[in-house]
């Protein structure tokens, strides 16, 4: 139970975003959001979930983009960071994730202007 209290508090001490930024991102008329897409959508999913070696992120843009991916580890420490060229349609991503410590770690995409997380659990 206190683990799962853990999880969520550090889910939404750093991933939530503030009410300034999500009034930012509801004004934002940035490129990226020609086709008036949420980037909730376009982050399909981890797999396997939980990981041992390879996950594999999947992505499903409506047109060619840089997205920033950045993983954070609990408690809050940057344990990855890469931009991502996507092109239209479905992309897929393998993240090495070998010599990392079992544990829960935060997915975060950002295209510039709306930000989405997800959950991976590498389990060893």
């Amino acid at each position: 139970m206190k683990r799962k209290l853990l999880i969520l508090l550090a889910f939404f001490a750093f991933f939530v975003p503030k009410m300034s930024d999500a009034q930012t991102i509801a004004d934002s008329k940035d490129k990226n959001h020609i086709n008036n897409f949420d980037i909730k959508d376009i982050f399909e999913g981890i797999y396997p979930n939980p990981v041992k070696d390879i996950a594999n992120l999947v992505l499903n843009t409506p047109n060619s983009q840089i997205l920033e991916l950045e993983i954070y580890d609990l408690t809050g420490s940057l344990m990855f960071k890469e931009d991502l060229n996507t092109e239209s349609g479905k992309n897929e991503f393998s993240l090495n994730v070998v010599d990392w410590s079992s544990g829960v770690y935060f997915c975060r995409i950002n295209d510039g202007s709306q930000v989405t997380t997800k959950r991976m659990v590498v389990d060893k």
